[in-house]
Order: C-alpha cells, then sequence, then structure tokens
C-alpha cells in the first residue's frame, strides 16, 4: 500500500464537503441513468483509512508489498471470555492467538474459638491464590476450564485452602491456604497467621506467580485485637479485619478474584467464630486475529 504521489497530486488533503445521502456506486443505464462519479473527496478518505491502519500498525506503506494491511489486521483484539464457574474454551470465529490469565481462588479467614468473659482470640487471614499469564498461538481450542472455589471459614477452626483454577493441562494456580485460629486466651498476646506455604503456579510462559502468605492477626487483651486482613490478589484486596469486638465470618468476605477472607476475632463471652470465605479464582482469555 503506499500514498498517492505522481505529479497531479494535491500537496494536501482537499477540505471536506457537507454530507449528503449515503447510497452506492452504480454503472448507469445510457440515456436514464448516469453512472456514478467517483470524486477525489472518496477516494482520499478510502486511502487515509487504509494508511492509518497501516501506520497505526507501525509498518511504514511501500508500494512494492501488497499485504500490509492484512499485516497490520494481525494480533487485533476481537473479543475477551471471563470464565467465573468451569466450562469449555470454545475459541471466537477468527481467533489466531489467545493471552490467558489464570487466577487461583483465595483461601479463608481463620476461625476462633468460644471466648469467655475475661478472654480474647483472632483468627489470622486467609492466602491469595497463584496466577499465571500465557499467551499460545496454537492448542488451546477446546480446553477444559476449571475455576477453584473460595475456601471456606471453618468455626473455630483454620480457614479450608481455596481450589485450583486451570486451563486444560496448560495452565494450574493452586489455591490459597487458609488463616489459622488462634487459642482464646485471658493474658498475653495471640498470634492468627497463614497456614501452609505460598501456592505456586505452574505452566505459565509470561507470567508464574505464587499466591500470598502475609500478614497476620493479633489479640493483647479484651476489646484490644485485630484480625488478619485476607491477602489481596492482582484483581483486588482481600476481606477485612475484625477490630477490637466480636465478629462473625460474615464480615470478613472478600469479592475479589482470588483474595484471601478476613480472619475472625472474639473478645469477651463470644461463641465460636468462622473466619471470611475467600474469593473464588477466575479465567481471563484475550482473543486475537
Amino acid at each position: 500500500m503506499y500514498q498517492i504521489d505522481n505529479s497531479t497530486a494535491a500537496a494536501t488533503q482537499p477540505a471536506s464537503t457537507a454530507p449528503g445521502t449515503p447510497g452506492y456506486f452504480t454503472d448507469g443505464s445510457p440515456g436514464t441513468v448516469p453512472a456514478t462519479i467517483v470524486p477525489a473527496e472518496w477516494l482520499n478518505a478510502v486511502q487515509m483509512e487504509l494508511i492509518n491502519a497501516i501506520t497505526a500498525a507501525g509498518l511504514t506503506p511501500s508500494k512494492s508489498t501488497f499485504d500490509q494491511l492484512a499485516t497490520a489486521m494481525q494480533g487485533r483484539l476481537i473479543n475477551i471470555q471471563t470464565f467465573t464457574s468451569s466450562g469449555t474454551y470454545t475459541p471466537t470465529a477468527g481467533t489466531k492467538s489467545v493471552v490467558i490469565e489464570v487466577q487461583g481462588a483465595g483461601g479463608a479467614g481463620g476461625g476462633t474459638p468460644a471466648a469467655s468473659s475475661t478472654q480474647y482470640a483472632v483468627g489470622g487471614p486467609g492466602g491469595s491464590g497463584a496466577y499465571a499469564k500465557s499467551r499460545y498461538t496454537s492448542g488451546f481450542s477446546g480446553a477444559v476450564v476449571t475455576v477453584g472455589a473460595g475456601g471456606t471459614g471453618v468455626s473455630g477452626a483454620n480457614g479450608n485452602s481455596g481450589g485450583t483454577t486451570s486451563f486444560g493441562a496448560l495452565i494450574s494456580c493452586p489455591g490459597g491456604t487458609g488463616g489459622g485460629a488462634s487459642v482464646a486466651t485471658a493474658s498475653g498476646v495471640v498470634f492468627g497467621q497463614v497456614t501452609g506455604n505460598p501456592p505456586a503456579a505452574s505452566g505459565g510462559n509470561v507470567v508464574n506467580a505464587s499466591g500470598g502468605t502475609c500478614g497476620f492477626g493479633l489479640g493483647t487483651g479484651v476489646g484490644a485485637f485485630v484480625s488478619g486482613v485476607g491477602v489481596p490478589s492482582l484483581f483486588g484486596g482481600g476481606g477485612r479485619s475484625a477490630v477490637g469486638t466480636s465478629s462473625a465470618g460474615a464480615t470478613a468476605l472478600t469479592t475479589s478474584y482470588g483474595a484471601g477472607g478476613g480472619g475472625a476475632g472474639a473478645s469477651g463471652t463470644t461463641s465460636a467464630q468462622a473466619g471470611g470465605n475467600g474469593a473464588p479464582g477466575v479465567v481471563i482469555v484475550w482473543e486475537y486475529a
């Protein structure tokens, strides 16, 4: 593709005229219907649409290259498919390559045991799931997508780990670990921490990131505690902590894909509490022509 460059070409593009009624070309009929005149304005518009598409792709228009528009169109984003539940991936028509993001589910926050009027306890934060990102030009069609469920809180005990999210046999991202539950005590300092090691992603040819296990809950007395804040994922923050008073796990939920749930807390006469549930995983497929 190249821009007109002969001796009769104008140095600058003429100004556009006022819009008319949209229509179609015709060869005309002698003596009754005139053939459509193709004005320079229309040819300039077509020329510049093509030139701009080619240069936007980083190419230099060339007189001797005849596939520049086709080259420019390759790699164009045509659709995004987001899986929040398990299923099978079917590419959109025209998909030539994909970029896939996979996020493991978050672990639940730690629960707290029943406490007496002089006791307090804290739950640790739920960990975030592993994350991976890959680009593929083949082998992705028909892949089974598994979206891990968020870990569930357990009354008076450690939170459950999140489920593994995967894209076929190509990518696997384990869920985050659950938060630990502390004992109920009437003196001293109590901690609630994440249980287990950070989950490791596998299969990502762009990114393989482990899940997070940072943070803890801390209690020093009745009415003086902060439970663990759920570990955030790349998609947002984790469940909030409970501060200073008894708190059920339902207050510590998170909606950020793959993030951990917040820990429960107990202060004074309190029944056993469950930590907040972790958030489920997600698979996002970016489709390119």
